[in-house]
């Protein structure tokens, strides 16, 4: 199996046997469920969280949470679709609200330089938790996809980086922003396999890996600022080492998710190639009928401009086939480039119109207070989004399990009994 190159060969080795056993049997088990009818899947599966003492929350289930003052209904998703044995959803609901809290109380203190490192594992969950409940809250729900917060002096990667599981990983998002000399951009991972029965480790809509890594302020990437990209996804990616090491980021060793994971990650991967950014996603990828739009438009400009002179080469390179629809451009660069066109005396009426119809759908479609940073459809937050509010209104953990009620002595001691009982049924 891949080695990543941060694994320490001091220790890795009895590690990496064991890993590639659990690639060989995953895989086969994969290789199963894909060859599998998705009803005799579901079937299968409901069978075995009966057997474990799963229930299964119903897909159209709503629930309630607080972000950051504002109450906001969310796809019961959002907290696992699966409430564990010994467990009520009321319990679930709260340990999730106070994951939300957590996360926003932690910015804060990231930020004023005051949260405790290292980085564990419940630190990062809370975060992701509260990062992901502002972005539904703010943009819409979704399950799956990207963001990118403002992080100027590289804060929250530097705390993310101190949690002693980080790695450093391939990735084939956002490239260019890999490449930077000082290998800030190299994509690190931190995996968290937690699920609903141990909330520490949970990441929301059953997600299971946050990748995260610098697009750093470039001139060249036309990025004004320093933003953390973040994307959780459903495996790891420890066996895919990076092209470049970033020799100050973080380094583990192989563990015993790692071959599962490395499975689960190449399958996806294939399922997810060509899609582009599809309905229920918030992905960094251009959609595809924007690409192609843009591209006609490319196509027909440089016809146009065959037969005359004095073209500039900053014209001819933003209309090679293509250009502009890096994983790393997108969006801000096909909006600055379109400016560019408009002004050209070069370019007939006709193009122009062409042009200004693609604007129209941009000013549609895409936020314009943050259009000078955007890639594609990921969900961007800005600094208001992420502290709405100061860390002394934000609340203390609220108890998991609803307080007890004595029975008291006669019928009102029993009756308050009943109605305790009746309302923590209810929570």
């Amino acid at each position: 199996m891949p080695s990543n190159q941060d694994a320490s060969p001091a220790n890795s080795g009895l590690k990496k046997v064991r890993v590639g056993f659990h690639v060989a049997g995953y895989s086969l088990r994969t290789v199963g469920n894909l060859l599998t009818l998705n009803q005799g899947g579901r079937l299968l599966s409901s069978i075995s969280d009966a057997v474990r003492g799963y229930k299964r929350i119903p897909s159209d289930d709503k629930t309630t949470f607080n972000v950051a003052g504002k109450s906001v209904e969310f796809p019961s998703s959002f907290m696992g679709n699966k409430i564990p044995p010994g467990k009520t959803k009321g319990e679930l609901v709260r340990e999730v609200q106070n994951k939300i809290n957590a996360g926003e109380r932690l910015l804060s203190q990231i930020e004023k330089g005051t949260a405790k490192t290292p980085c564990s594992l419940e630190n990062m969950t809370d975060l992701m938790t509260y990062l992901q409940a502002r972005g539904q809250a703010e943009h819409g729900h979704h399950s799956e996809g990207s963001m990118s917060i403002p992080d100027p002096d590289n804060k929250i990667k530097n705390f993310l980086d101190s949690n002693p599981d980080a790695y450093q990983r391939k990735s084939s998002h956002i490239g260019e922003f890999q490449n930077d000399q000082d290998a800030m951009g190299t994509q690190r991972g931190i995996d968290a396999y937690g699920r609903t029965k141990n909330p520490k480790e949970m990441l929301p809509n059953n997600m299971k890996t946050v990748m995260y890594g610098t697009m750093k302020q470039s001139d060249t990437l036309k990025m004004n600022e320093n933003r953390l990209w973040l994307k959780m996804e459903p495996h790891g990616a420890w066996a895919f080492s990076p092209k470049v090491n970033d020799p100050n980021g973080p380094k583990r060793s192989a563990n015993a998710h790692d071959g599962k994971a490395a499975v689960g990650h190449t399958f996806s991967f294939l399922e997810t190639r060509g899609q582009g950014s599809k309905a229920g996603t918030r992905k960094e990828r251009i959609p595809s009928d924007i690409a192609k739009e843009w591209k006609a438009i490319q196509k027909v400009a440089r016809e146009e401009l065959k037969s005359k002179t004095g073209v500039s080469k900053e014209m001819d390179s933003m209309l090679r086939e293509g250009e502009g629809l890096q994983t790393a451009r997108g969006v801000r660069f096909i909006s600055s480039y379109m400016e560019e066109l408009q002004k050209s005396p070069q370019l007939s009426d006709k193009t122009k119109e062409k042009i200004g119809k693609l604007q129209e759908r941009f000013a549609k479609e895409f936020p314009q207070d943050t259009l000078d940073v955007r890639i594609g459809n990921e969900v961007i937050l800005k600094t208001s989004d992420l502290r709405p509010r100061s860390e002394d209104l934000i609340p203390p953990p609220i108890p998991i399990k609803p307080p007890q009620v004595s029975t008291g002595i006669g019928s009102l001691g029993h009756e308050a009994a009943s109605i305790g009982k009746s309302r923590a049924q209810h929570l």
